[in-house]
C-alpha cells in the first residue's frame, strides 16, 4: 500500500490529490485496486470519491443536439 515506502495519499496537497485519485481510478481494474494503489482503506477511499466527485467525471455526458 506504500509507494517508495511513503503513504503517497497523506502527502500530497488538496489539488493534486484530485489529479491523483482520477489517475489511480483510470489505472486501476477496480476501485480497491485504485484505493491499494493510494495506500487508503475502503472506507476512507469511498469518502473521497464522494468529496472530489469523482464518479461523475467518468460518466460519459450526452451531446448536446447543436454539438452534433
Amino acid at each position: 500500500g506504500k509507494l517508495y515506502g511513503l503513504p503517497l495519499w497523506y502527502t500530497l496537497p488538496d489539488i493534486v490529490k484530485d489529479a491523483v485519485l482520477k489517475y489511480a481510478l483510470s489505472a486501476a481494474r477496480t476501485k480497491m485496486e485504485a484505493a491499494r494503489f493510494l495506500g487508503v482503506n475502503k472506507e476512507y477511499f469511498y469518502r473521497l470519491l464522494k468529496k472530489y466527485g469523482t464518479d461523475s467525471y467518468f460518466k460519459e455526458k450526452p451531446l448536446d443536439k447543436n454539438q452534433v
